[in-house]
């Protein structure tokens, strides 16, 4: 026998027994039926014609997760399929849900277009089962009636896992009520609750069908995860014909909390909703001008100042000018630059020399921070340099993975959508081309940029400090390798609180923190030098403590 013959005698008393009835039923009304394996409703819903989309509402089923609920929702040109029990899963399990609320996908572009001809969406909906028993179901169906944002309004609803909602917003609806000197047109989504309950917020392209389920709604445009208060940035340039807000409840609050939840069966979430217009292209320009306008007047100031004190009363640092003000702090046994030319730490040639020093200081009335000081200058300048070179070592090899990682970032939630990997700041972050949040980016600018006029003070210093003999009859030497190092890990602070900037999340906060302990560090140790010129810790001995803090603060 022919197979094909064979199947369709085997079919042919199942499609026989199935009974459909077909009901035309209005729109806002429940109505209620049973339904088993031998009975099938095919409902036509219609009624006065709205531009707004129709939502399903399917409650009071009776059906098991074995034998579930089949409803089929079309349209003239779209088809929206679901069961019920609605299995929601979760870390914590697989949740049923027994209600299911679903907006039909409407078609935008008939009302954003201005298409000639209107074609009024009747849905016909179809409901089945398997089940041999009867199950009961209740549904309605009406008009979404706030479906269309617009610009600065509140909206407030609530959701469920298995109820989800989605709204639609249209840039060229809303063009009279955005700055007419903006670069391009973007907005801010800001989201509130008064629950924390956990839920994804999706923007999604203006085109059917809307993924508006747990199990697909991370596949499409960009979303996050919000428990009581979050906010995406949308350019108008990545969703020209508008796009949806989707809001979907999760089964419960692992990913908000990043622990196991509890099955929890009325998880209503609370929501309130507003889109507003970002700031304009002046805004930018006026906020970029302003704060290198508040650097380079500080320069100017700072500037004037150090030329007019340069100029006034100025009293080169020689000896002999500090002589004449403390010839006691000259010591008994002076060393100068030509006695003892050596890198030795020590600089007496026998063991009386060093008791008559010791015994000249002891029998002083009066002690000055010179004769704490034995050590030669060039060995202080040698181990103050040390600073100087390990930081930089610090700051390349520890930059330049940072750099390249937050680019990575920056490039992944570009591509996938994926919100939660940069989640701080969200709420006001101004973008600027491929950089999502530029405005904390460029804030540390003033980190860079007075870190080089530090170092353009140490250097000018360094070239004009030439006494050394200053150095060792007075005991206080310059350590411009210590300024040096101060001078990078500030302009390092800059380079890297920017990089967190760019994708700012808990797992890269080291990024922004890990040079603020490097320059506390070296500031400890300068006021230490500045009345210990002899003991002080060593480069080596400062960045191992600082890399034992790194490792804490990880």
């Amino acid at each position: 026998m022919n197979s094909r013959i064979f199947l369709f005698i085997l079919v042919i008393p199942f499609v026989s027994a199935l009974q459909p009835i077909i009901e035309k039923l209005e729109y806002n009304v429940n109505y209620t039926y049973e339904v088993n394996k031998d009975l099938e409703y095919i409902l036509q819903f219609s009624g006065e014609y709205m531009s707004y989309p129709l939502r399903v509402t399917i409650d009071n089923v009776t059906a098991e997760a074995r034998n579930p609920l089949m409803v089929v929702a079309r349209q003239p040109d779209q088809l929206l399929s679901w069961q019920i029990p609605l299995l929601v899963e979760s870390d914590s399990g697989i949740k049923p849900y027994n209600k299911t609320s679903r907006t039909l996908c409407k078609d935008i572009l008939a009302n954003v277009s201005g298409y000639p001809e209107v074609i009024e969406e009747n849905p016909i909906v179809t409901i089945s089962t398997s089940s041999i028993r009867n199950i009961a179901f209740s549904i309605n169906v009406d008009y979404q009636r706030d479906f269309y944002v617009e610009l600065s309004k509140d909206y407030e609803f609530t959701i469920t896992p298995s109820e989800p909602r989605y709204f639609f917003y249209n840039f060229s609806m809303n063009n009279s009520k955005i700055d007419d000197d903006s670069n391009y047109h973007t907005v801010i989504l800001e989201v509130e609750s008064s629950d924390e309950v956990c839920m994804t917020v999706s923007i999604q392209n203006a085109s059917c069908p809307v993924l508006d389920l747990n199990q697909d709604i991370t596949y499409r445009g960009f979303y996050e995860t919000v428990n009581t208060r979050g906010g995406i940035t949308i350019p108008k340039f990545k969703f020209p014909l508008g796009f949806y807000v989707v809001f979907v409840a999760k089964a419960d609050d692992t990913d908000c909390t990043g622990k196991i939840g509890v099955f929890e069966p009325d998880r209503l979430k609370n929501i309130i909703f507003r889109i507003k217009p970002s700031i304009s292209y002046n805004d930018y320009v006026n906020a970029v001008i302003a704060t290198l306008a508040s650097i380079a007047l500080f320069y100017a100031l700072f500037g004037i100042g150090f030329t007019y004190w340069s100029f006034k009363d100025f009293i080169p640092r020689r000896m002999q000018y500090a002589i004449e003000f403390n010839p006691e702090s000259v010591p008994a046994t002076p060393t100068g630059p030509g006695d003892n030319a050596s890198f030795d730490e020590t600089e007496y040639d026998t063991i009386s020399e060093a008791s008559l020093d010791k015994n000249s200081r002891l029998y002083k009335s009066e002690l000055y921070l010179s004769d704490l000081a034995r050590k030669d200058p060039r060995v202080l300048k040698r181990k103050s340099y040390l600073y100087l070179y390990n930081v930089l070592t610090v700051a390349l090899f520890y930059g330049l993975p940072v750099v390249q990682l937050v680019i990575t970032y920056q490039r992944v939630l570009n591509e996938t959508g994926e919100q939660d990997s940069c989640y701080y700041n969200f709420l006001c972050a101004h973008p600027v081309g491929v950089i999502s949040d530029f405005n904390h980016v460029f804030s540390n600018i003033g980190y860079v940029l007075f870190g080089i006029l530090f170092l353009w003070i140490t250097y000018r210093r360094a070239i004009q400090h030439e006494d050394l003999e200053f150095d060792r009859q007075y005991g206080i030497p310059e350590h411009f390798g210590l300024f040096y190092s101060m001078g990078v890990a500030l302009i390092m602070e800059g380079v890297l609180s920017g990089s967190y900037h760019i994708c700012p999340n808990h797992s890269n906060f080291q990024f922004d923190s890990s040079f603020m302990y490097v320059m506390a560090v070296l500031c400890m140790v300068k006021l230490y030098q500045n009345r210990h010129p002899d003991i002080n810790a060593t480069a080596y001995a400062t960045f191992g403590v600082l890399a034992l803090t790194i490792v804490f603060g990880l």
